[in-house]
């Protein structure tokens, strides 16, 4: 009888918990297709297996809710299971990465634009800039023509008391003098015929044309405009009063030129001429002087010229960096006293020309030759 119940116990309870255990060690379960219930001593062990995409053989009838499996054929259901699941991944995996190629692709296309566009940019900002640096000179241009025209034809005529009464602005420094304004000084002034008022700077009755004693005002570097209506503030020493002033100035009287300069040895030269007279812009501010005195020699020797610039003239004898002078003869280093330049190839001293010589300083000045007796 104990025969029987042992091999009870062994077929009916202790097989079915060994094949169990030794599928799963540790008191796991094994594994089964769908459900499956090994019945044992007492209780029961079931290994329950949900496998994706595994198709129903004769192994695990789709039917059959309780077929059992051996290890080996639970370990390949796994395993297949297993495979299965990694198959989707890599699917999904290679799906993401061609997703993600053509997100790269299409980031690289942006960029490339991205970056014709900047160029682009950056090639219309140039040329902004450009077209700005135009107009800005175009405006600049047209204010300082505006500002010529309306100094040549829309100033009025400026009113100013003496003695309490009204009357007009002395036509030049003698007038100005002789109304007892005998301080050196910036006074207003308008000569006949002038459509415009001016200040001129004016010394014992003579009106003073140029000062030109140093390098703080740069006489080379101005063009026809600037010697046409003046430069420079008399009071800094250095300017220049203006060939349109220095027409009117002349035409309306026989004046008197007086140039005084001095060497480099602190020497003292002069040169005067009688008869001095500036034409009108039309014959080029032509120079007429006659009559000469003086110390040296006649800087103005055969003296009928016309007043060339580096921008503005015919004889060639005038660059660009020469300033502006009455041209009477093509001769190097002969006359100007608006420019300083050495000597000679071989000197470095830089110096104003009178007839050859080398003078450091300059300042022309004129009167009305009827008046020289008196004073």
């Amino acid at each position: 009888m104990s025969r029987y119940i042992n091999t009870y116990l062994i077929m009916c309870v202790l097989v079915p918990l060994y094949s169990c255990f030794l599928e799963n060690p540790g008191s796991s379960p094994p594994v089964t297709a769908t459900t499956t219930s090994y019945q044992g001593y007492d209780g029961h062990c079931t290994c329950n297996v949900n496998v994706r995409d595994v198709p129903t053989s004769s192994l695990f009838p789709s039917s059959t809710s309780s077929a059992t499996c051996t290890p080996d054929e639970a370990m390949k259901l796994k395993l297949q299971q297993l495979e299965a699941i990694v198959n989707n991944k890599i699917q999904d995996i290679l799906t993401d990465n061609s997703a993600l190629k053509q997100q790269v692709a299409a980031l690289q296309q942006q960029v490339t634009q991205v970056q014709g566009i900047s160029s682009e940019l950056q090639c219309a900002r140039a040329t902004a800039v450009s077209i700005g640096n135009d107009v800005t000179n175009l405006l600049n241009h047209v204010l300082i023509s505006n500002s010529t025209i309306q100094q040549r034809h829309c100033i009025p005529v400026i009113m100013f008391s003496v003695n309490g009464s009204n009357t007009s602005l002395p036509r030049d420094c003698l007038e100005v003098y002789a109304r007892n304004h005998t301080r050196p000084g910036l006074y207003e002034v308008q000569p006949d015929q002038s459509p415009v008022t001016f200040k001129a700077w004016c010394e014992d009755g003579w009106t003073v044309l140029q000062r030109h004693i140093d390098n703080s005002v740069d006489f080379a570097s101005k063009y026809w405009d600037d010697y046409l209506m003046g430069f420079s503030d008399p009071r800094n020493s250095n300017f220049w009063l203006g060939l349109e002033h220095m027409h009117y100035i002349s035409a309306q009287n026989n004046y008197t030129l007086r140039i005084n300069m001095t060497g480099y040895t602190g020497k003292q030269y002069w040169a005067q001429y009688e008869d001095f007279t500036v034409d009108s812009e039309v014959n080029n501010f032509s120079l007429t002087v006659s009559n000469y005195t003086g110390n040296y020699k006649d800087g103005f020797a055969n003296s009928t010229g016309d007043f060339e610039t580096g921008d503005h003239g015919h004889s060639n004898c005038i660059d660009k960096t020469s300033g502006g002078w009455w041209v009477v003869r093509c001769v190097p280093f002969d006359t100007n006293l608006n420019n300083m330049i050495p000597m000679t190839s071989q000197q470095t001293r830089i110096c104003l020309r009178w007839a050859g010589r080398c003078m450091s300083s300059s300042v022309m000045k004129i009167i009305p030759t009827s008046s020289l007796s008196y004073l």
